[in-house]
């Protein structure tokens, strides 16, 4: 990483948010950590974290780190020691119930299976929660020196320089207030039963009192999984005093049918959710957060934009172009910068995911048709965002010295890749590096004002960023398909800025080959 931070300042990014870094078995992807204080021995170690947080900032980047603080690993020390005896210090440190060791005590199901979020203990004869796989046992937050341990160990962090947090599933902290059933309409969406507990707000107060008071300038980023968009507010409103910026999922939620399968999301509900956004946060004086790509998703190019190799590139600077003209954080995924793609898998096998791993062990136990779910995975699973960046045409894309990489690289690595890239004006690559330096030039793009000037038209995103006589004009051209889109009337002449490419001014009008994204100014 270390290495890559002179790549990371020249494509203009402020914020290098890590994935987890602690030591961890590695059961779902270091999201499993049995040590909150410690770099796992395969990253390196404290003292090369502290050159990697002083090297980034002599180039202007803050590190963020990746908090997981809902659950721990079940071979953390803590959860060894819960698991010794019922009269342990530490069992209260996660949440049990009792019943018979042939009945769970409800019907919660768990994220990364098809069984049950509760596992039974032979030890103490009980059984113990996890919302995910039965290796994260779920911490008991209502017990105070859980918070108090977790309060130390981000001060540990924020000490040593880091800009904030990403908290994951912090929606999840705070458990339902008894072990009924889960209605059945909601089984398929448990997250939104397991989020949004009672005692929540009041856990995200005192975390704000208790750490980020302590540290002006930091950031509080929850992953809001399981909140519906209309609860955002009463995490990030200035007067809450909770978190600073939330990620919500209605965008991504768009790709996805009710069966998991991927659908490209209409530009009318895309259109209409980021105005929602606009509407309820920037009044009450919060923030939205922008993105489109993570490590939990497919790639965007794949989810909204075309792989056709016509139009992959084209759409992967349309998408970027979104982000980054748009008023808030935008957060932009590894690789999404060169356009990177979805690989093809070609067996079960290659696959990481512990909740491929999980489907397929229960596929082949019920005789079920393996080719079907390796074709879903391939358009829908996690692992087709996490393959490795791919720096060049070199063997494993640049990424590794290694025989092979700890995951495939996808095969098109020799036609999409950042050396490739690297100084040719129409790449993606150069158009990101280019928005985000007029991202940072022009005001408009970061305070101004978001007027959507056509919430009708079933082909252009048109808006507007206004700041009091400055003002732009975005258009893009979400389809495969040209299109003449008239300009506004009330302005004599729009003029291109040089990061855009393509689109032919005709008399009150802009001709839009597919894919188009520009970004037009009042002529002088």
């Amino acid at each position: 990483m270390i290495g890559r931070l002179d790549y990371l300042a020249a494509l203009g990014v402020d914020v290098l948010w890590l994935s987890p870094l602690h030591p961890t078995p590695n059961i779902d992807y270091g999201y499993d950590g049995t040590d909150y204080l410690a770099v796992a021995p395969e990253m390196g170690t404290l003292e090369i974290f502290d050159r990697l947080v002083a090297e980034a900032g002599r180039r202007g980047i803050r590190i963020m780190m990746d908090m997981v603080m809902d659950y721990t690993s079940d071979a953390h020390p803590w959860f060894v020691q819960a698991r010794s005896s019922r009269t342990s210090p530490y069992h209260d440190w996660y949440i049990w119930a009792d019943g018979p060791p042939d009945r769970p005590p409800n019907n919660w199901p768990a994220f990364f299976s098809s069984g049950s979020a509760w596992s039974f203990d032979v030890s103490t004869r009980r059984w113990y929660l996890h919302y995910f796989t039965h290796q994260q046992p779920e911490l008991n937050w209502a017990n105070p020196a859980v918070r108090r341990a977790m309060h130390g160990a981000m001060r540990f962090w924020l000490d040593r320089g880091v800009a904030g947090f990403r908290l994951d599933v912090i929606s999840f902290l705070s458990k339902p207030e008894t072990l009924d059933d889960m209605p059945a309409e909601l089984l398929g969406r448990a997250g939104r039963h397991y989020a949004n507990g009672p005692r929540l707000h009041e856990y995200l107060r005192e975390m704000r009192r208790e750490v980020f008071e302590h540290y002006p300038g930091t950031v509080a980023l929850g992953e809001g999984f399981g909140l519906a968009g209309d609860q955002a507010l009463d995490f990030v409103a200035p007067e809450r005093r909770e978190l600073d910026l939330l990620f919500l999922f209605e965008i991504s939620a768009l790709t996805f049918a009710e069966t998991g399968d991927r659908q490209r999301p209409s530009l009318a509900d895309i259109r209409a959710t980021l105005k929602r956004w606009q509407d309820m946060l920037v009044p009450a004086g919060a923030w939205p957060t922008l993105f489109l790509g993570n490590h939990d998703v497919a790639r965007m190019v794949d989810r909204f934009g075309d792989t056709a190799p016509e139009h992959r590139m084209a759409s992967a600077k349309l998408l970027m172009t979104l982000l980054l003209t748009h008023r808030g954080t935008p957060v932009l995924y590894q690789g999404d910068e060169i356009g990177m793609a979805n690989p093809r898998f070609e067996h079960l096998s290659e696959l990481r995911d512990v909740a491929v791993l999980n489907a397929w062990r229960k596929v082949l136990a019920d005789g079920g048709d393996t080719a079907a779910l390796l074709d879903r995975m391939n358009r829908t699973g996690r692992d087709t965002g996490r393959t490795p960046v791919q720096w060049s045409a070199g063997p494993n894309a640049g990424f590794t010295t290694a025989p092979e990489s700890w995951i495939k690289v996808n095969p098109d690595f020799r036609q999409v890749n950042v050396a490739a890239q690297e100084g040719r004006a129409d790449s993606a690559l150069e158009h990101a590096r280019a928005l985000l330096r007029l991202r940072r030039e022009r005001d408009v793009l970061r305070r101004g004002e978001v007027r959507f000037v056509d919430m009708e038209h079933d082909q252009v995103f048109a808006y507007e960023r206004v700041l009091g006589d400055e003002r732009l004009l975005v258009l893009l051209n979400w389809s495969d398909r040209p299109c003449r889109y008239p300009l506004p009337g009330a302005v004599a002449a729009w003029t291109p800025l040089p990061v855009c490419s393509g689109g032919t001014p005709v008399s009150g009008a802009v001709d839009l080959r597919p894919f188009d994204a520009l970004i037009l100014e009042p002529g002088r």
